[in-house]
């Protein structure tokens, strides 16, 4: 259906930041002059439209809406334009690039989607990943994409309760104190004219889960002792986002 409506998608690293998904767009805006049709252009970053009108989030994500003239007024249909799209971001680096048209009931609309189904999130992964490989040797297939993505990195800190017991302390404290180290806390307010504003303090940002580990937790009578002493600081990845469909997991 031309509908002189066209989405792309656009998904970058998931370390890139806020700043750097809105110059990439820039980048990607650029490749865009002389399309065939195009009027107007509408870019948004941090979200993006999905299947039915199903939403994702992040900084990493952006979604570029063209709207083309009237199909009566140009000498190139929607799927010929398409092309013209993927031919002109097939080399555009470290972005996945997808591009489609709206569906019927709104968002956008992907030919073929197949779920596979399970409880074992990395075995989903790898049917998915052999899927998409026997799809790309396959002629007519385009857009090739999965839910298979790298896991953002995080730290895990695992308390050994028997010895913050010892210590008179508790999870729960400790957890509070990783949160005002690391995010902040709101020590006091400024107001300025009509505008107030937070004032939020926290420890100096280093790079490095060194230290996490030389937090100090309070021990009672004035002593602190490291945070290494009684918890385990673990560097590990997890999942972007765990999909399900009838309350299973599912990778696409």
């Amino acid at each position: 259906i031309d509908k002189g409506t066209i989405y792309m998608k656009l998904e970058f690293p998931t370390r890139q930041d806020l700043d750097t998904t809105v110059d990439r767009v820039r980048e990607a805006q650029g490749l865009l002059r002389g399309l065939p049709g195009l009027q107007h252009v509408l870019a948004t970053v941090g979200v993006v439209e999905g299947m039915g009108g199903e939403n994702q989030q992040g900084v990493y994500l952006a979604q570029i809406q063209l709207n083309l003239s009237d199909k009566m007024d140009r000498d190139q249909g929607v799927a010929q334009i398409l092309t013209e799209l993927r031919r002109r971001f097939r080399t555009f680096p470290d972005c996945i690039v997808t591009a489609s048209i709206p569906g019927l009931i709104g968002g956008q609309n992907t030919p073929v989607d197949l779920e596979i189904r399970g409880d074992d999130l990395k075995e989903l992964d790898r049917i998915a990943l052999g899927v998409a490989d026997r799809a790309r040797k396959t002629p007519g297939f385009v857009d090739l994409d999965t839910s298979v993505r790298e896991g953002k990195p995080e730290l895990l800190v695992s308390p050994r309760r028997a010895e913050l017991a010892d210590l008179g302390t508790s999870p729960l404290a400790v957890g509070g104190l990783l949160r005002n180290n690391l995010e902040g806390v709101k020590a006091a307010t400024y107001k300025s004219g009509t505008k107030t504003y937070d004032i939020r303090v926290k420890l100096e940002e280093r790079p490095g889960v060194d230290q996490v580990q030389a937090f100090q937790i309070p021990a009672g009578a004035g002593h602190s002792v490291a945070l290494a002493n009684f918890a385990s600081v673990e560097e590990r990845r997890s999942p972007i986002q765990i999909r399900r469909s009838d309350k299973m997991r599912v990778s696409k």
